[in-house]
């Protein structure tokens, strides 16, 4: 138990220590706990271009075409998982040693690839359920207006090296 001499020396202390007052040192004891940014609350993150995660948006606006309402919602949260997962490449090269950054702090070696990959397949996986559900609502939409999108097969997109003529 605390003798009341103690309690009255960490009031005392307590008094002293109240954190930082300036919005600067807000602003940096705000930053303490920060690692890696693949959860932060804002999209763009200090050191990231505003503009190309609208180059991204305009891109897959372009491409969904999608209404007013939850379509929009979902071509925008799409947007959103690229930009994230673009992030997470990023930092796997500065870990790696490879990036214009310098490493994060991710603690533990092995602890930090499968932070990194964990964050990054759950991105992956949240990115195509909102697109399946974009598709959803476009194709009932299409059905509704009466309108008939044959599918074409997807374009295979590897590469195979080229065979040297003998």
């Amino acid at each position: 138990m605390s003798s009341e001499k103690q309690i009255a020396a960490n009031q005392a202390n307590a008094k002293r220590s109240t954190g930082p007052n300036t919005s600067g040192g807000k602003a940096r004891s705000r930053m303490n706990a920060w690692k890696h940014g693949l959860r932060a609350e804002k999209v763009v993150i200090a050191g990231e271009d505003a503009d190309d995660l609208q180059a991204i948006q305009r891109e897959l606006w372009e491409e969904h075409q999608p209404l007013p309402g939850m379509e929009s919602l979902l071509v925008e949260r799409l947007a959103h998982y690229e930009w994230r997962m673009r992030r997470a490449v990023v930092f796997e090269a500065a870990f790696l040693g490879e990036g214009p950054i310098q490493p994060f702090k991710f603690g533990y070696a092995s602890n930090a690839v499968s932070t990194l990959l964990r964050y990054e397949m759950a991105m992956a996986n949240a990115s195509y359920r909102t697109l399946q559900q974009l598709l959803f609502l476009q194709d009932r939409r299409r059905k509704r207006n009466g309108v008939v999108i044959e599918a074409e097969p997807p374009v295979a997109r590897l590469v195979t090296p080229a065979v040297a003529a003998e």
